[in-house]
């Protein structure tokens, strides 16, 4: 039952990775924005799935289709590294460094703010 959970989770984050890959403003200036994107929001989502699991109550197979199917899904190393290797080789090796370092830091600070969004919100309930 575990991987039906994971499963339908990854359908769902993949089919939504896609559509914001399709948008239009996917690539800027050679930087691949909508992956940059798609990582920054699911590090974000990622952050406050963990934080609230044990609040929420959610099931240990919620938890599997959200975190590890839908988020896990949505974002990429693979996507990273591909579109890195694509950048080092056509000679943008300035724009490779600066994807790789904004992917790195940006999907931390958006963990991090995702964590603390939901301690703020805990702070306001119990005010």
């Amino acid at each position: 039952m575990t991987y039906i959970y994971v499963g339908i989770g990854g359908m769902i984050g993949s089919v939504m990775r896609f559509l914001i890959a399709s948008l239009p403003f996917s690539t800027v200036h050679s930087f691949p924005f909508a992956t940059f994107l798609t990582n920054m929001l699911g590090s974000f989502l990622l952050g406050i799935l963990v934080t609230n699991s044990a609040r929420l109550k959610i099931n240990r197979h919620h938890q599997l289709l959200l975190g590890t199917g839908a988020i896990g899904s949505f974002t990429t190393l693979s996507a990273v590294s591909a579109e890195t290797a694509r950048l080092i080789s056509e000679g943008e090796q300035i724009t490779a460094f600066i994807y790789i370092f904004c992917s790195a830091l940006g999907g931390i600070l958006a963990a991090a703010l995702g964590l603390k969004f939901v301690v703020n919100r805990k702070e306001e309930t119990h005010s």
